[in-house]
């Protein structure tokens, strides 16, 4: 039996004034899987991805990452995720492909192997007639996509002894574009 990559035990987050955002929450996901995590609002959704991605810490449970314990492996396992947030937090005078530079760049991928990544990026997810307008300019589908492509961006990374590793769970807070049959194809494929 394989490693999920996403496994949480009894999760439970309580805010200092009291206020328990998550209550045992506990849920499996294998690798591979898309999994949609939906709920009222106040339900504790972005509470458990605050605490999946090392945003906030637990009160009380476990959250592994492929086995890694995001607490006490945090910086291990917080390279193994990719996010796309809900909102843009992006400079919006930078066009498409200084961004994801510097995505990649922030997670300690190599110059080479960001510019390999970024080409094959920009030509799957459709955005080399837009690789050279400011963030600010491009439309609200090209941003989201964007976002995307930048969680996807940093899935292969290179590891201390050279060998190349996927990043291989990414956590998408607004998951609307990924319902979308084809950026869902060219994210799986990326």
């Amino acid at each position: 039996m394989s490693v999920p990559a996403l496994k949480i035990s009894n999760l439970r987050k309580v805010y200092r004034r009291g206020t328990v955002a998550v209550d045992d929450l506990s849920l499996t996901i294998p690798e591979g899987e898309f999994f949609g995590f939906l709920g009222p609002n106040g339900a504790g959704k972005s509470t458990t991805i605050h605490c999946v991605t090392g945003i906030a810490e637990p009160t009380a449970g476990t959250i592994e990452i492929f086995g890694l314990d995001s607490v006490k492996d945090y910086r291990e396992a917080r390279r193994l995720v990719g996010l796309c947030p809900q909102e843009f937090n992006v400079d919006p005078f930078a066009n498409p492909r200084q961004i994801v530079d510097w995505m990649g760049g922030y997670f300690g991928m190599p110059a080479k192997a960001r510019k390999e990544r970024i080409d094959m990026l920009m030509e799957r997810f459709e955005l080399i007639p837009h690789q050279k307008k400011q963030f600010r300019e491009l439309s609200g589908g090209l941003k989201r996509r964007l976002a995307n492509f930048g969680s996807a961006a940093r899935r292969l990374r290179a590891t201390s002894s050279g060998e190349r590793r996927r990043c291989p769970l990414n956590v998408h807070v607004t998951p609307y574009s990924v319902s979308i049959p084809k950026i869902r194809r060219s994210m799986v494929e990326a």
